[in-house]
């Protein structure tokens, strides 16, 4: 409802809004504009287009001008500006639950397959410690190299028997 220019017959278009250098580019440029700015309600989003003659135009209006006039729509976007907050706060809740949930099960993991393992190793050394036993025999099967680490212990403590019962013999 806003006469945004006007156009005399002697003249070419005049654009009541001097300031909106925005306008003059859409007539000189004949095309559309969007862009958004900060306002005193908000943010808003404002789209300006030339509405160019046409064939059903030619009823009411004269060919002589290709454009008939400006459409400049300027909308709020608090809807999209909360729409993008919400996005941000289930991405970024998201993300922090899956990696609270990635770190538990690595946690798991390591503790039963890597951490219990050495420390059944640890108090299998201990025991040897204490008691000057030693035959004692680790059992845990697996092919990894908490695996090889527990037959190569087991490989040992038979060594270390052998040796102290023959060194028994001999003393």
């Amino acid at each position: 409802g806003k006469e945004l220019f006007h156009r005399d017959p002697l003249e070419e278009i005049r654009i009541l809004e001097e300031r909106d250098e925005r306008l003059k580019r859409v007539i000189s440029d004949k095309m559309e504009i969007d862009y958004i700015y900060k306002g005193k309600g908000g943010r808003m989003f404002v789209q300006i287009k030339p509405i160019f003659s046409g064939v059903k135009c030619a009823k009411c209006h004269t060919q002589e001008h290709d454009i008939l006039g400006i459409l400049k729509i300027a909308t709020k976007m608090e809807e999209v500006d909360g729409g993008i907050r919400k996005i941000i706060i289930l991405s970024v809740g998201g993300c922090i639950i899956s990696i609270a949930v990635v770190t538990t099960f690595l946690w798991f993991f390591i503790r039963i397959f890597v951490t219990k393992p050495i420390f059944h190793v640890a108090g299998a050394i201990e025991d040897i410690i204490r008691s000057e036993k030693l035959d004692k025999v680790i059992s845990y099967k697996s092919k990894d190299e908490i695996g090889t680490l527990v037959e190569n212990f087991n490989i040992m403590t038979m060594r270390l028997n052998e040796l102290y019962r023959t060194l028994e013999d001999k003393v």
